[in-house]
């Protein structure tokens, strides 16, 4: 339930100006790269450390 302070809370990706002002052309389907994405997050290991990240917020002031 708590989030970051200044936190984008929903995004959504909208490459359609990109494509109209500046002829930006992806060099991969969506598909190909969830693909790529998939197959490298396999080979990572993840590391729980969200309670020293929400310390750290604190310190700073940033948690909501």
């Amino acid at each position: 339930g708590q989030y970051r302070a200044g936190d984008i809370r929903h995004c959504f990706a909208d490459i359609s100006v990109a494509k109209k002002l500046l002829g930006y052309k992806p060099r991969y389907a969506f598909q190909e790269g969830v693909l790529e994405l998939a197959q490298w997050l396999r080979s990572q290991q993840a590391e729980d450390r969200g309670a020293e990240m929400m310390q750290e917020l604190k310190r700073f002031g940033l948690s909501a």
